[in-house]
Formats: structure tokens, sequence, C-alpha cells
């Protein structure tokens, strides 16, 4: 919860350093930052803010934090835009070179993040496809060609995606040892790995009811 709450922290309007609250007070670190805030919200507060995965976070007006745009995708370049894009996943991890995919995301980072800026200046909505939250790298593991996404993946092979995703978030998220420059959202663990509806649909499935 901390870690996905401080995303919403990075986007806080702050006009000044010393805010009067601790959350508000940039000259503090994150963690403490983001246990003052999470104290001042409230259960459904915090909900919906890791809820809205789609589109956008509501703004909590009170604590002084605007709205927060999910939903980039970062896996082969920045998609939605005429940015430069770079081969997919399963064409990466055949190369297995990790500084490859390294660069790759850390240039796709920088294209998200200038045509964030661009948006936020021009006073643009910023909606899907125009935030700096991506949801990548895609670490699912290619066990089963019926899936039909198994080219978003690095490959069948758990240590090598585990490997390549890793760099891949470092890459997304920069060397500024304070500030992220895109962040990073690991899809979709073993959910999406096999076929939708062999021998059970996926998102139906009630493990309770096979015990």
């Amino acid at each position: 919860m901390m870690s996905a709450l401080l995303v919403v922290v990075c986007v806080v309007a702050i006009d000044v350093a010393h805010g009067a609250l601790p959350y508000q007070n940039t000259n503090l670190g994150w963690d403490a930052r983001v246990d003052d805030l999470v104290r001042r919200m409230t259960l459904q507060e915090i909900q919906v803010q890791l809820a809205s995965g789609h589109g956008e976070s509501p703004p909590i007006k009170h604590l002084g934090i605007k709205n927060l745009s999910w939903w980039t995708n970062c896996g082969r370049g920045d998609v939605a835009r005429n940015a430069t894009g770079y081969p997919q996943f399963i064409g990466l991890g055949a190369s297995f070179d990790s500084d490859l995919v390294y660069r790759i995301a850390e240039a796709t980072s920088i294209e998200v993040r200038a045509y964030y800026n661009y948006f936020v200046a021009h006073h643009e909505r910023i909606n899907i496809h125009r935030g700096i939250s991506c949801f990548s790298p895609n670490v699912d593991v290619f066990r089963d060609p019926r899936w039909g996404r198994g080219q978003e993946t690095f490959g069948e092979d758990p240590f090598h995606a585990g490997e390549l995703g890793y760099i891949h978030v470092k890459g997304l998220h920069g060397k500024d040892p304070r500030y992220v420059r895109t962040s990073s959202g690991c899809k979709h663990y073993i959910l999406s790995g096999g076929p939708e509806d062999w021998p059970v649909n996926r998102h139906k499935y009630d493990p309770k009811a096979r015990l």
C-alpha cells in the first residue's frame, strides 16, 4: 500500500518547500511523507486511489491532491503517441541483452515524460496514455501459446523474465535518487499467462469451490 501511494505523493501540488503538514514538506524523506499522508486519508479514499487502475484516480481536495492518471503503456515505446517504437518484449527477450532492454526503457521514459510535461504546460487533460504511470513491464511467463499475448512477454523462462523485467523497471525509473522519471507497474504475473477459457475462465475461477 505504501509503495502504491508513493505515486500519489509524487503528484501532490506543493508550492512551498516547508508545508504546514509533514506530507507537504518536500525536505522530509518519502517514508515520513507517505506515512503522514496515509494517516490523514480515510479508508474509502485509500481504496479509491488504489482501485482506479484504468483511467483516473479522483482528487482528494481537502488534502491538496490532484487527480492521477494511470495506464500509460510503455512496453514498446510510448505506444499512444508519435514516439519511437521498439520491438515486442519477445524479441527483446531473444536478444539476451540486458543493456539493450535498459536503454530502450530509458529512452521510452524520456519521451513519456516529455509528452507529459508538454500536456501540463499546455493545460491539456491528463488522462489515459497521457500520464507518467506506466503499466510496464509485462513479467508474465509465456507458458502456453494459446494465450495469444505471448509476444508481450520476455519468454518462457521465469528467471530470464524476472531479470529483464527488473532492468526494464530501472530504465523507466531513471537514476535520480529522489524522483522517478516515470513510474512502473509490473503486470500481470500469472493471471494472464494462459488461455482465456481453458479449462475455466480466469476471470470467474473460484479457488474455494475447488477445495
